[in-house]
């Protein structure tokens, strides 16, 4: 331990109002031993276990723990000291807590040297033989489409693990983008850069079942790692502790699927540089860019054509040569989803005398092609499940403005649009910000939003769904007075035009309009008036 560690283990210490006696008793190692970490210079290099039991005692968050480890590793000693908790509880004058913690005074085995096993003790250490898992799940024979991904992701890895800093990489994307399959597809063909295993973990975060939790995932990882399941403390943070202490000396792969948050997948992340990490997940996991300098590739639908090539693989590249416009317009139609496609192709691999074009009439009708593109009983690859996932994440307001947009016809919209109407500007841009950031709306340009063409269909099927039918009839009414009343709300009209006929408005006035202002203005139901200003404003302007 270099002198500068033995400081920052001091000043720790400190900042939690501990003596040196009760910080051993806390982290079940020796009195002598925290000695040892605080005296810095000249003392003998401590075990990893110990360091992980001295983290988790003085509640170190990641950074802090990194610290940790780099002052334990700079000791030029290469003899350690006994770091279980041997004369522990003679120096403090404690005895075992009954509840199971990161410290050895809550086990009852023993080595054969009689000294009491730490949980972490219970883990094969790098220089014994040790189960290594292989827990990657099956993936595609073959990827498409997706070459400059790859690339960003192999840049990233070009650096390891010659960098002193473990590798964190997140794929992120809308709903059946393909996060996964690609995730899968690059570390089955990375896996023999890491020796000692691959670990893999769905965490559920968009899921019909509640997200797994961090220490739930935790428990699972340790036991792959061979750590006793009765060794395992209860607490996340001592967990966490005890997983980042068994990877330390670990050339690892670890694939955390399916992630809800950041704040989710931080206990997950290991501290050693011999680790690379990936995290897939709707969300945009913008935490782990901020505070953990993660690599992050944000995935967006296949090119029209990596889609016909897709289709060909799977109902057959003669019936795509015969039918070239059909299937130019099936892709379409699917929005170039990879999850769509697999579907709709698997439908025409299981008709394969129907022709393509007979698929796309049946898609063409929007109100069916939600139906088309289901597979009743598999939530995982229905489109309506998977949507469902990531709309009932949202916050209330935010789930209803999504709605709203539905109704629309025009896919995409400048948020001035919408501001015309919502006084609140700061909340609609909020709400925007979380469809955003769920990947449930696209913004190709600042200010500018794009509903993806199925994403779009299940917002305006959910707003027939849960608006009320007199509000939704009320709207078809306002759109259809608008489009005889071509002098203030015309087809062509623009919203500064509606504004200004708004009672008690000066000229010149364009301001945000409310919802009484718009009720007084024309006589509609005023919830009718917010959903119906609100598809005026964002229909293509002509």
């Amino acid at each position: 331990m270099s002198s500068e560690g033995g400081e920052l283990v001091r000043g720790w210490r400190a900042s939690v109002g501990l003596t040196q006696e009760e910080l051993a008793e806390r982290s079940g190692l020796s009195v002598r031993t925290i000695r040892y970490f605080e005296r810095g210079r000249g003392a003998a290099r401590p075990r990893l276990k110990s360091v992980g039991m001295l983290a988790a005692a003085l509640e170190l968050d990641d950074a802090q723990t990194a610290q940790l480890l780099t002052a334990a590793r700079q000791s030029t000693s290469i003899s350690p000291p006994h770091s279980s908790a041997e004369g522990s509880a003679a120096a403090s004058g404690s005895t075992a807590s009954p509840a199971r913690r990161f410290d050895p005074a809550a086990t009852e085995t023993t080595t054969s040297t009689g000294r009491p096993q730490t949980p972490a003790a219970n883990c094969p250490s790098a220089s014994t033989h040790r189960a290594i898992p292989a827990q990657l799940p099956f993936a595609i024979a073959e990827l498409f489409g997706r070459e400059e991904a790859r690339e960003i992701l192999d840049r990233r890895l070009a650096s390891w693990p010659s960098s002193n800093a473990p590798i964190l990489l997140a794929i992120t994307g809308m709903p059946g983008v393909g996060k996964t399959a690609l995730a899968l597809d690059w570390a089955k063909n990375r896996a023999h850069a890491f020796p000692d295993g691959q670990l893999h973990v769905d965490l559920r975060g968009f899921q019909d079942s509640a997200p797994m939790t961090p220490a739930a995932a935790l428990r699972g990882f340790l036991t792959a790692l061979g750590c006793a399941a009765d060794s395992l403390p209860e607490e996340a943070h001592e967990l966490s502790a005890m997983y980042r202490t068994v990877l330390a000396e670990r050339r690892m792969l670890i694939l955390l699927d399916n992630a809800q948050s950041a704040e989710q997948v931080r206990p997950l992340l290991p501290n050693s540089p011999g680790s690379v990490t990936i995290v897939t997940s709707r969300d945009r996991l913008t935490g782990l860019t901020v505070r953990h300098g993660a690599a992050r590739v944000d995935l967006d639908c296949l090119s029209e054509h990596a889609s016909v090539h897709l289709l060909a693989k799977i109902i057959g590249t003669d019936r795509v040569n015969a039918e070239p416009e059909a299937a130019a317009a099936l892709v379409s139609l699917c929005g170039n989803l990879p999850l769509a496609l697999h579907i709709a192709g698997e439908r025409l691999a299981r008709h394969p005398n129907t022709p393509i074009c007979e698929w796309v009439t049946k898609l063409t009708w929007k109100p069916n092609r939600l139906d088309t593109l289901d597979i009743p009983g598999d939530p995982a690859t229905s489109l309506r499940s998977v949507f469902s996932w990531s709309y009932l994440a949202l916050p209330a307001s935010t789930s209803r403005l999504f709605r709203l947009l539905g109704l629309s016809d025009a896919s995409e919209f400048e948020v001035s649009q919408i501001m015309q109407v919502f006084t609140e500007e700061s909340a609609v841009e909020m709400h925007l910000a979380l469809l955003v950031d769920s990947h449930l709306l696209g913004s190709p340009a600042p200010g500018r939003y794009r509903f993806h063409k199925l994403v779009h269909l299940y917002a305006r099927e959910r707003a027939e769904a849960e608006e009320r039918s007199e509000y939704l009839t009320a709207v078809t009414r306002r759109l259809r007075r608008s489009r005889r009343d071509e002098a203030s709300i015309g087809r062509r009209g623009r919203p500064r035009e509606i504004i200004s006929s708004v009672p008690g408005r000066k000229d010149g006035d364009h301001g945000a309009v409310g919802v009484d202002e718009l009720g007084c203005a024309f006589g509609c139901d005023q919830e009718a008036v917010r959903v119906g200003s609100l598809i005026q404003f964002i229909a293509p302007q002509r």
